[in-house]
């Protein structure tokens, strides 16, 4: 697609500036025609969102290959050469909750497909307890239900199994809806972590919260494409949810981000192989347990709410 044309006259349009190249000198504004076709629109609010004026991909390029990198040449001062790490972190967010919001709606309909199934499981369990006196009722539309004539208790099964699928159905909108937010929490909990862990290094608490922005980034791209990849594939060769492919895919994803995250801290805290794999170990439990409270945290809140 055709990018903006350079306007002929040499005066900003912000600032009326004089002109010596395509940027203004005064306010930045970059010289190009006001107007564009209207197939160029869609094109305008990709550029506009990501900036894709080759800079984006250029961080995306260091953010995967040289970890801890950009948050080191942002705090250092190189800031033109690369996105700032929020705008990587929106991007990156915006691209996670797509993937995840169709993972949410696939997780869903997984549970509706298996409700009748663990109907009948629920009811093969209860015979194999209570045999006698047992009436097996089958209604077309209505599912399967059955009578325990022995003590006069009537089970819907099919009724009790969907409410507790309508629960986690629910509670898997909630998340989906509140996720962002969820992150936005944990992340300030994970710099603050890391400035304990380095306090005696005396680094400012902003260039822990970069330095995290970073790490989000690189696990929003490596959920993403795991679960792109894994849904791809259950939809290509009926991949198996319990196959050896999905856990070699689930062990790859949690290794590679351990791997990145320590190469990160290494590059961008400078200390040794050692001190950092400490630090990291120690790091990754005490975050878990805090992550775990917070989770814990919310769907109290949840219940609680609703």
């Amino acid at each position: 697609m055709a990018r903006p044309k350079e306007r002929k006259e040499k005066i900003c349009l912000n600032c009326e500036s004089n002109l010596h190249g395509l940027y203004c000198h005064t306010c930045g504004q970059k010289n190009i025609e006001p107007r564009r076709p209207l197939w160029e629109i869609p094109w305008a609010f990709i550029e506009d969102m990501i900036n894709v004026d080759g800079k984006f991909f250029k961080s995306v390029k260091y953010l995967l290959i040289k970890p801890g990198y950009l948050a080191k040449a942002y705090i250092n001062g190189k800031r033109n050469s690369f996105n700032d790490p929020v705008r990587i972190y929106l991007v990156t967010s915006f691209i996670f909750f797509i993937i995840t919001g169709f993972v949410f709606n696939q997780l869903k309909k997984e549970i509706d497909k298996k409700i009748p199934l663990m109907d009948i499981e629920n009811i093969v369990n209860d015979t194999t307890k209570k045999e006698s006196g047992v009436h097996f009722n089958t209604n077309q539309g209505s599912g399967v239900s059955f009578n325990l004539n022995n003590d006069g208790d009537t089970l819907n099964v099919k009724q009790k199994t969907a409410d507790v699928a309508g629960q986690i159905k629910n509670m898997l909108d909630e998340t989906s809806s509140k996720l962002p937010y969820i992150l936005w929490l944990t992340l300030p909990v994970f710099a603050l972590v890391l400035k304990v862990f380095y306090l005696r290094r005396k680094i400012f608490y902003w260039d822990h919260i970069i330095f995290s922005l970073g790490i989000y980034s690189y696990s929003f791209l490596l959920c993403s494409f795991s679960f792109f990849l894994y849904y791809f594939l259950r939809w290509a060769i009926d991949l198996h949810e319990n196959s050896i492919f999905t856990k070699i895919l689930v062990w790859f994803s949690f290794g590679s981000m351990l791997t990145y995250m320590f190469i990160s801290m290494k590059n961008f805290y400078a200390q040794g192989y050692f001190k950092t794999g400490l630090k990291l170990f120690l790091f990754s439990i005490v975050i878990s347990i805090l992550f775990m409270l917070e989770i814990a945290g919310f769907i109290y809140l949840l219940s609680t709410f609703n």
